[in-house]
């Protein structure tokens, strides 16, 4: 791979912060007057968002969720649920930027959904999910904030023990996971439709 210059290292990092920026001010802006905040995403992709935070959050601790029938409301299942589509915003961002806005729509059908979620699966337990270098950027100032920020207590559990490097490990995972899934559920639009 060639190496960057000490410019373009700037400009990546330039663009990674503002695609951080942008991300954050969507969580507190609001569309049609409704009180979901533009960056959550269309009900279905949200459920299988859901359903891969549940996911990450069960085997984040010792012993597993997986016995618990709360375990997609649990704080950490939440968490992984904002990286997942925080991941899918950080590759929506990039898109536009590539494509110049060119319009876009989700897939909505809940089995062609449900066909994504298993392919970045296992494309993530082969190691072979795709990402960019602006990507990897972003995720990067995302994750040196979250570490930062992050207090244990609000994740804790009775009767189960949070693997805090397993934990980061998955957080990082999910953003990947997120990005990889925008990819294989967003159909370019065509003008005029």
């Amino acid at each position: 791979m060639k190496k960057l210059t000490e410019a373009k290292k700037l400009t990546l990092y330039s663009n990674a912060q503002m695609i951080v920026r942008d991300i954050a001010q969507m969580m507190g802006e609001f569309s049609d007057d409704t009180p979901q905040s533009k960056f959550f995403l269309t009900d279905n992709v949200a459920q299988s968002l859901l359903v891969m935070g549940a996911t990450f959050a069960s085997l984040s601790y010792t012993p597993t969720l997986e016995e618990r029938k709360d375990v997609a409301i649990t704080p950490v299942s939440n968490m992984f649920y904002l990286s997942t589509t925080y991941g899918m915003q950080i590759y929506l961002k990039e898109h536009s930027h590539l494509t110049k806005s060119a319009p876009y729509t989700f897939i909505t059908d809940k089995k062609k959904l449900e066909e994504a979620r298993i392919h970045i699966f296992k494309l993530a337990s082969k190691g072979e999910m795709k990402s960019s270098l602006l990507a990897d950027k972003t995720i990067e100032i995302f994750l040196k904030h979250f570490m930062k920020n992050f207090k244990e207590v609000e994740f804790q559990i009775d009767g189960h023990t949070l693997e805090k490097e397993t934990f980061f490990k998955y957080i990082g995972t999910s953003l990947y996971w997120g990005y990889n899934f925008a990819q294989n559920v967003i159909v370019e639009k065509l003008e005029n439709s």
